[in-house]
């Protein structure tokens, strides 16, 4: 799914989506499909997640900052209406850019990063 599929059709409301062209080949390393910029942005939100996760501070009653990394990642694959398995397959895309531009990886270990297949079910 290219890009210029921005939009996202709820009913009567519409839901744009970010895109982030200046990461695009040449400036970085993600394709002009849906699924790179999806991942993208699933990278960013695990990565302020994770701060909050390792910075955080938690008031007694507060509850625990953990997040729900694989849910996420759901969440975001069904706001870029992308397939998860494809969307899973453009880390190579997104590692690509944040070692052109001085980013850090997102790690595998805490299951922020999914490396198996997901899968949706829906009450179809």
């Amino acid at each position: 799914m290219d890009i210029r599929d921005t939009d996202k059709t709820f009913a009567n409301h519409t839901v744009e989506v970010p895109l982030f062209p200046e990461y695009i080949i040449p400036n970085g390393g993600l394709s002009t499909h849906r699924e790179s910029h999806g991942l993208f942005y699933y990278y960013l939100l695990a990565m302020q997640a994770m701060d909050t996760e390792l910075n955080g501070i938690v008031y007694e009653g507060d509850k625990d900052p953990l997040q729900n990394y694989r849910q996420l990642f759901q969440s975001v694959a069904r706001l870029y209406n992308v397939d998860p398995d494809a969307m899973n397959r453009a880390w190579p895309d997104v590692d690509k850019t944040c070692v052109m531009h001085n980013m850090p990886i997102l790690p595998v270990a805490g299951g922020r990063r999914l490396e198996t297949a997901i899968v949706i079910h829906t009450n179809h």
